[in-house]
């Protein structure tokens, strides 16, 4: 699956815990969507979860993708102030977070989805982990289709487990937990 999610919501935070999950920064590419695109394509194709930028240009091309292969994920419009201290304590350029800021109501608004794209938002305060967990709670088939998955709520989801994370972690390690 590829997640294209908004700037500050945790994609590094999961790639850093989640050992099948890439946060796949769009900064090497030089805004060469189509290879970055490529790339991200190729990670997912091989089982891993890809995070993407949610630069409008590379959602377009996640568009070609079938639709339960992708999502993009928008912060709540509601927490600017909250993402400018997460830009600020993650050491981003003033110049970056002036951008952000100036643009954050447009970007982060319904007016910047692409047709065809399924589009979710984060409720306030949540990180992006917290975001998949409620959403796989919702649509538990759209995220995790693991049988023999060994949290123990998948068995009140009809087999299907509400960790979105699962199949793209150590199996043993959420066995100890």
């Amino acid at each position: 699956m590829i997640i294209c999610a908004y700037a500050g919501v945790g994609k590094s935070y999961l790639a850093h815990n989640f050992p099948n999950v890439i946060d796949l920064e769009s900064t090497p590419f030089e805004k060469d969507w189509d290879r970055y695109f490529k790339c991200a394509k190729h990670y997912s194709d091989q089982g891993f979860l890809v995070l993407l930028s949610c630069h409008k240009e590379i959602r377009k091309r996640v568009l070609s993708l079938p639709f339960d292969k992708r999502i993009t994920i928008f912060p709540c419009i509601e927490d600017k102030n909250l993402y400018k201290d997460r830009y600020q304590q993650r050491g981003n350029t003033q110049e970056f977070i002036d951008i952000q800021m100036a643009n954050w109501d447009e970007w982060t608004s319904d007016k910047n989805c692409l047709l065809g794209e399924h589009l979710e938002y984060m409720e306030s305060g949540e990180f992006l982990y917290d975001t998949l967990l409620r959403l796989s709670k919702l649509s538990p088939n759209r995220f995790c289709a693991y049988d023999g998955c060994p949290v123990p709520e998948c068995s009140l989801m009809k087999e299907r487990c509400i960790n979105p994370l699962v199949k793209y972690t150590n199996l043993f390690d959420i066995k100890k937990k």
